[in-house]
């Protein structure tokens, strides 16, 4: 058997020497259209929905910890509140509240409903020990209902701002709106200049940089693709549509690509897609656009090439300068694999790496993302009995956080960093033990004001 690589990573701060791309390969569970966000508070990754084939849709929330990119693997999220089955929704990640939005997608309870395309509004709430769902009801006149819609967070507009998508008769749009998040209204925006082709499976993202929203590819009416650019200058009242013309190694015109956008350096990626000219072509490519000089390249990693698909959801991690991408469908069914395409500097090899989610090791990983809460992080051969504690010096058990059998060999536990009675710990030295039937394994941590 082929031993794995121990890749080395220094952080080297702005300084970049040379730049790697490796791909590594997790295992969540099956399903396409779905979508990911970046939880940037808590340091995760966490996608909702999609589907389990057709329109069967899925209703549970992942979240993958990127604190630890040894161990990156999903965990199933505990969210309360009213939860709702959807695909090809649009998904964005709200700071300010820290919070996931979502809008429009395909409802549909049963295949037989088939389609039940919405236009309603949901909030995750995403702090820590808190995950729940809240129907938001906004004012003013809705967008028609659609799937295939892809929009952005506005950071100084404090708002959700989306662009087309698809009715339930397949009739495109090529329309902007905007859901203002503090007062909770919509409004349509209406740029002026020449506007892109109505379509839906595009991609979008937000470059701060020239307040824009930036456009790429898709798919239109009567089975036309793009691998066409476009910006939305975003400046309040003077809303106004331009195409870029970049160059390079241009994308072919292909929709229903994973992407993810790397904010720091402003380069937009995109893997995979498809199109259809007498037959169905799908695509493993990796593209990558310069948003600041408007080129694009083709990218060639090494390692275990992930399989040719559409409909993956992509994400990149930004604590780690890595693109991450999951599941997706094909001819011959769905993807339930995740891989990370890791671009930081490296010192040895570049190849693609298999890597299997769990660690062959038993471990705990402490992280205190906040004052009041730390994480605990169980990684176990198998699912088994286990009992997690916090200890303090003297050995006394001050919390347990679980105690019988776990539903999964890994898994996340949020401690709010009181005793079992309810009181607030002191600041100090603390161990986390885990005890199963075979070991125990214990971690010391400290708690500082």
């Amino acid at each position: 058997m082929k031993h794995l690589k121990i890749i080395t990573i220094v952080c080297l701060g702005i300084v970049m020497i040379g730049q790697s791309q490796v791909w590594r390969s997790y295992t969540p569970p099956a399903l396409n259209v779905t979508k990911i966000i970046i939880d940037s508070v808590n340091q995760r990754a966490v996608f909702y929905g999609g589907g389990l084939g057709g329109n069967t849709w899925y209703s549970s929330v992942w979240e993958m910890s990127l604190e630890d990119t040894l161990h990156y693997s999903w965990v199933r999220m505990p969210v309360s509140g009213p939860i709702q089955k959807r695909g090809y929704h649009c998904f964005i990640y709200d700071p300010k509240l820290q919070r996931g939005i979502v809008f429009c997608g395909d409802t549909s309870p049963t295949p037989d409903d088939y389609p039940c395309y919405t236009s309603d509004v949901r909030a995750l709430n995403l702090q820590l020990g808190s995950e729940s769902w809240q129907k938001l009801n906004p004012t003013g006149t809705p967008p028609l209902p659609r799937v295939c819609a892809d929009g952005i967070y506005h950071p100084t507009r404090n708002s959700m701002i989306f662009f087309a998508g698809v009715d339930p008769n397949g009739v495109c749009f090529n329309d902007v709106w905007e859901l203002k998040l503090d007062t909770l209204r919509w409004q349509q925006i209406n740029p002026t200049g020449v506007k892109p082709s109505a379509r839906e499976a595009f991609h979008v993202c937000y470059d701060q940089t020239n307040n824009r929203m930036i456009v790429f590819g898709g798919r239109g009416d009567y089975g036309s693709f793009f691998n066409d650019l476009w910006a939305l200058d975003l400046t309040k009242g003077s809303e106004h549509w331009t195409q870029l013309f970049p160059t390079g190694s241009i994308p072919p015109v292909v929709c229903s690509q994973a992407y993810g956008y790397d904010t720091k350096r402003r380069k937009l990626y995109v893997f995979g897609g498809w199109n259809y000219y007498g037959g169905f072509t799908f695509y493993n490519d990796v593209y990558v656009l310069d948003i600041a000089t408007l080129i694009w390249n083709k990218i060639n990693p090494s390692g275990d090439l992930p399989a040719a698909r559409r409909n993956s959801a992509g994400a990149y991690d930004i604590f780690n300068d890595n693109f991450i991408i999951y599941g997706g469908d094909a001819y011959f069914g769905l993807f339930s694999d995740t891989y990370i395409l890791f671009l930081e500097p490296m010192l040895v090899g570049s190849e693609w790496v298999p890597t299997p989610i769990i660690n062959s090791t038993p471990e705990i990983i402490i992280t205190s993302p906040s004052q009041d809460f730390t994480r605990v992080r169980y990684i176990l051969t198998r699912p088994e009995n286990v009992q997690i504690d916090i200890v303090d010096l003297n050995g006394r058990i001050v919390k347990n956080l679980i105690s019988g059998l776990s539903s999964s060999p890994t898994g996340w536990l949020v401690w709010n960093r009181t005793d079992n009675n309810n009181k607030k710990v002191s600041t100090g030295v603390y161990f986390c033990r885990l005890q199963t039937e075979e070991l125990t394994l214990s971690k010391k941590f400290v708690i500082v004001k």
